[in-house]
């Protein structure tokens, strides 16, 4: 990534999406929570799902209720920020992580 690229994070209640400004659509989308699976006493940020694409949200948002996952924590409830640290840990965690590896695409050249 040059460092004049411009990222987007669109922030929304079940979902963040990431990618470049110029970009149609996101390079990652990743549930906007953390998880506890119930072989585990600590809380994770879910992986991101294996499709950039709107329509693999709806499909994929099972995995978040199986019954591998014990707890979800949002930082987001009916459109309200209610847990901002909550909220800043997801952040750090998407940019320190995802954005970190290489994970967005420059947007084609015109």
């Amino acid at each position: 990534m040059h460092s004049g690229t411009v990222v987007v994070l669109d922030n929304g209640g079940g979902f963040n999406k990431v990618g470049v400004a110029g970009n149609l659509d996101p390079d990652i989308v990743i549930p906007n929570c953390l998880v506890r699976p119930v072989s585990s006493k600590k809380f994770i940020a879910p992986e991101p799902l294996p499709s950039p694409k709107a329509s693999a949200l709806a499909a994929s948002s099972t995995d978040l209720t199986s019954a591998v996952v014990r707890l979800r924590r949002r930082p987001i409830d009916r459109g309200h920020l209610i847990n901002s640290d909550l909220q800043r840990e997801i952040w750090s965690h998407i940019f320190s992580t995802h954005l970190r590896h290489g994970a967005l695409h420059p947007p084609p050249s015109s």
